[in-house]
Parts: structure tokens; sequence; C-alpha cells
């Protein structure tokens, strides 16, 4: 999680957090997931910020497994199938 959002930024009102796959021996990057959130005054305690920060992870997480967890499982699964019988993937919606 980045506070304040960037280095040059000098708000802390303004929160981003990241998640970044990145293939270990090119270092190419596979998958990204970013949130940004701008801090409503309620939100500018302590109790809130680790409220907040558990909800932007686990939403980051959460997007991170629909966007790239199941779909790589459902592709690699179809590919244990023989030739002959294996969708696209655009039939199976990925």
């Amino acid at each position: 999680m980045s506070f304040p959002c960037t280095k040059e930024c000098p708000s802390n009102v303004q929160w981003v957090i990241r998640l970044k796959l990145i293939e270990a021996h090119s270092g190419d990057l596979i998958f990204q997931v970013r949130l940004q959130h701008k801090l409503d005054e309620d939100e500018k305690t302590a109790e809130a910020y680790n409220e907040l920060a558990a909800k932007l992870t686990t939403t980051v997480v959460d997007e991170f497994a629909s966007g790239f967890i199941v779909p790589w499982h459902r592709w690699r699964f179809e590919h244990l199938k023989p030739e002959s019988v294996r969708k696209l993937r655009s039939e199976i919606g990925i």
C-alpha cells in the first residue's frame, strides 16, 4: 500500500493499493490490480485506517482471484483434456 498515493503527492487523503504478479525469470508483468481510494473525513482515524486497509486488501485479492486465478485454473484444466474435446478460451468465458 502506498501512502500517500505517490512520492510526488503530499496529500494524506488518498490511498493506492497495488498487487502485481511478475514472472520471476523474465521480470514480465503477468497480472496487475490497482485500487485507488480517496479518504472521507470520517475515515481519517486510526481505527478507520485499519478497517479500510483490510477492506481494500480484500478487494484487491478478490479482484486477483477472479481475474487471474480462476481463469488460469480453468484454462489449465481445459488443456489437460485430449485436444479433440478441448474448448476454446472464448467458449469457456475467459
